[in-house]
């Protein structure tokens, strides 16, 4: 849908016709990523043209060992394109849980979308990424993560805490770069026992091709911090939107999604009822304060923001 909510293309998937669950996964450059049957059955639909490309299911040959076990890992994947080439490259990762006292095993393949498709299989970063909706992101050829920590405290097994942290991979070079801190976290010195605590929540967005941390520290309350020099890893706070609660009045099972920053300065936010498979699109006034319903969006499960020509969009819906 455009802006207007005016619904401007509607996709058919195959799960129309062949019956069971399709989900989308992500949806970056021009390209939905969806999910069916098997936790590692991807495909990516091309807006643009309407081709579908099913990426292989099977585990790399790094990782032929864990095959027998494969079927309890969970899965994501990351695409993005490579500014120097034009290729697409897939980033797949893979999880799995650990007994109680060790951390997960993480497995981490790329696959190039050049008609040899296959699987190739990376060395792991220094520490777990996570795993959440909205804790990764590609933004020109590079792929950032909330990277884990698994600390151990006086209660059995480890006490996990996501914090500001983030890690990246290179598509390119196809390897890890380094682990730099947040914006909360390069401003202070947390604490240790800021781990065991749950009531801050962070997730990560592309927002007019820069990294974004969102930062959520009540539930009426979000910070907007850009990531501006990334060797000096300077962060600047540029909006911080007060949220306004949903039409039932309810904040606690919000997620909020921000798309993009108007050239005006207002923000458009997807607002999404965890659970309840409906959310509303909105755009935030800064000035005001003020948040402008533009559409309910009934089934909404996932959001991304096509970045190509509207006028490539065959069969527009009326």
């Amino acid at each position: 849908m455009d802006l207007s909510g005016r619904v401007v293309k509607r996709v058919r998937t195959t799960a129309d016709e062949t019956g069971g669950d399709e989900w989308v996964r992500s949806i970056g450059l021009d390209f939905i990523c969806t999910s069916k049957g098997t936790e590692r059955s991807f495909q990516l639909l091309n807006l643009a043209t309407g081709a579908i490309c099913a990426l292989p299911e099977g585990l790399a040959e790094e990782h032929a060992m864990h095959e027998p076990d494969s079927c309890h890992f969970h899965s994501l994947a990351a695409l993005g394109q490579v500014p120097s080439t034009g290729q697409y490259k897939v980033l797949r990762a893979l999880h799995r849980a650990s007994d109680r006292r060790a951390v997960p095993v993480q497995l981490f393949e790329v696959l190039t979308l050049d008609g040899h498709a296959r699987w190739r299989g990376k060395l792991p970063p220094p520490n777990p990424v996570s795993f959440g909706l909205w804790d990764y992101v590609a933004i020109n050829g590079i792929v950032y993560f909330f990277s884990a920590e698994w600390l151990w405290g006086t209660v059995p097994g480890p006490l996990f805490r996501l914090v500001d942290r983030i890690t990246s991979f290179d598509l390119e070079a196809e390897e890890w770069g380094k682990t730099f801190r947040g914006p909360i976290s390069s401003l202070v010195d947390i604490p240790h026992s800021f781990y065991l605590y749950y009531d801050i929540d962070f997730s990560l967005s592309a927002i007019n091709g820069c990294l974004v941390v969102v930062h959520r520290s009540s539930e009426s309350r979000m910070d907007l911090w850009f990531l501006m020099d990334f060797e000096k890893c300077l962060w600047v706070k540029q909006h911080r939107i007060q949220v306004q609660p949903s039409i039932r009045g309810d904040y606690d099972y919000l997620t909020i999604r921000p798309l993009l920053v108007l050239n005006d300065g207002r923000i458009v936010l997807l607002h999404i009822a965890n659970g309840f498979g409906w959310g509303w699109l909105r755009i935030y006034n800064p000035e005001t304060k003020m948040s402008t319903d533009v559409r309910e969006v009934e089934n909404c499960f996932a959001v991304g923001l096509y970045t190509g020509s509207v006028l490539s969009l065959a069969n527009c819906a009326s």
